[in-house]
Formats: structure tokens, sequence, C-alpha cells
């Protein structure tokens, strides 16, 4: 038999409509992102002028991806590919070696654009 006890203790675990315990990890990480006014361009030149190798890195394998994404602007275009010979002169080999690996994507991707 169910004592009138116990039955009054299942509405205590309800759940709260007002607590927002989904956002709690967001609010307390205050998650801007610092590269979320930057253009595809500009966040390229950012990175790649970066001391870190690892970011220069990133920055040759992701050439194609901000090419595709800049094509309809001459001037993004050429930014791109004058970062792009910027990072073939890097004096880190795993960044050249990076970039050596994208430019046939890259050759392909220009024949193809109009």
């Amino acid at each position: 038999m169910l004592d009138q006890n116990n039955m009054a203790d299942i509405y205590f675990y309800q759940e709260d409509p007002d607590d927002d315990s989904e956002n709690t990890f967001s609010d307390g990480y205050g998650g801007s992102n610092p590269d979320a006014g930057l253009t595809p361009v500009a966040k390229m030149e950012k990175y790649a002028s970066s001391d870190n190798i690892f970011n220069r890195q990133m920055v040759a394998r992701t050439v194609l991806e901000t090419l595709r994404q800049v094509t309809d602007v001459v001037e993004d275009t050429q930014s791109v590919f004058m970062i792009l010979a910027r990072l073939g002169q890097d004096v880190e080999p795993v960044v050249r070696a990076e970039l050596m690996e994208q430019v046939p994507h890259i050759a392909m991707y220009c024949q193809e654009v109009p």
C-alpha cells in the first residue's frame, strides 16, 4: 500500500521549469568567438601571420575552402593567392608540405571556375 507521505515526495522530484541547466555552461563560459566578425580573408591573414606553426599549417590546409568562399570577389581571391605564396616560403617544412598537398586540389578548382 502507498503511504501518503511517499506520494508527496514524488512531487518534490519534478523538474523546475525555471531551471536553465542547458545554458549553464555557455553562460559561465562567456563563449564569444573572437573570429566571428572577421571575413574569411581576414581570418586567413590573421592565422597565416601567427607565430604558431599549427595555425599556419591549418591555413595551408584550408586554402581551398577559403578560395571557394571568396571566388566572386577578385581582390579577395588575389589576397588568398598572396597568402598562399607567403606560405610557400614559410620557414617550417610542415607548413610548406601541407600546402603542397593542397596544390593539386587548388589547381583543379581554378580550372573549374569560369
